[in-house]
């Protein structure tokens, strides 16, 4: 079938499911072992570090902002530019 996939192996087994031509899939696995496993443990961020952070995620927000601002005025302006009015007799 296309879109699905279902694979059996030694280590478990893999779904995959997906949009065919889209390259959008999810893929999830069970009975895969390491036999190492660990805790995802959350470590606080200092106050200066996120500070930082949020101060690079606003700039690239403005960079951004300004992009489209910009690239919708090229549009506009090459559209425009594009536009004929006839012209006035004297």
């Amino acid at each position: 079938m296309h879109g699905a996939h279902l694979t059996l192996g030694r280590g478990g087994m893999t779904r995959t499911i997906g949009i065919p031509g889209t390259g959008i899939y999810y893929t999830s696995r069970s009975g895969f072992n390491s036999g190492f496993h660990s805790a995802h443990i959350e470590s606080p961020v200092d106050p200066k570090t996120q500070s930082r952070a949020n101060t690079v995620a606003i700039l690239a927000a403005v960079a951004i902002a300004l992009l489209v601002v910009l690239a919708v005025g090229v549009m506009i302006g090459f559209g425009f530019s594009h536009w004929h009015v006839g012209e006035k007799g004297l």
